[in-house]
């Protein structure tokens, strides 16, 4: 019985395993072999880190809208427990979190009773919400309250259209277009 002009018999002391491998000619992976594809692994991790950061970003904008739309609701039903008056500060609204995502304090402005410190409207120039303004000042955590279209304000999530819309300040541009 012949294995590639080997014989079985003159390899002593192997197990069958350690055998069949000596015999077949493969003693496993070279260390070129294994450097190869630890390199084409980190290629792929390296390729899929933006995509993995986009998705974390569109998941925290995404969270932050979903708390805009649920404190605008308390809001309201404060409002409506309190006579119709809106509150003065966002901590009168009992709420889970007054933190967005990024970890900083929601903004919010009661603009029946502070009119002038609105954020306004990048086409016409008025304000963005005739009761009040809330929302977030995004990743770069950089805000102008006065005009929301700014180049520093196009990651803020918003309110506008007294909660026609809430989003990127940027799609307010393009909804406004």
């Amino acid at each position: 019985m012949s294995y590639d002009n080997k014989d079985a018999r003159s390899i002593p002391a192997l197990t069958p395993r350690k055998r069949l491998s000596y015999l077949s000619g493969n003693s496993g992976f070279t260390m070129v072999e294994l450097m190869m594809v630890v390199a084409i692994l980190a290629a792929l991790i390296i390729m899929a880190m933006p995509a993995y950061e986009n998705l974390k970003d569109r998941a925290r904008t995404s969270i932050c809208m979903t708390e805009i739309r649920d404190m605008e609701k308390l809001i309201y039903s404060w409002s409506g427990d309190n006579g119709g008056a809106f509150p003065d500060l966002l901590s009168r609204v009992p709420r889970t979190t007054l933190n967005d995502p990024w970890g900083k304090p929601y903004v919010y402005t009661n603009l029946v009773t502070d009119p002038g410190s609105a954020r306004l409207d990048p086409v016409a120039a008025n304000p963005l919400n005739a009761d009040f303004d809330l929302y977030s000042k995004g990743a770069d955590l950089d805000t102008d309250t006065a005009d929301a279209m700014a180049a520093k304000c196009q990651d803020d999530i918003l309110r506008a259209g007294d909660g026609g819309f809430v989003g990127l300040a940027e799609k307010l541009l393009n909804v406004a277009d």
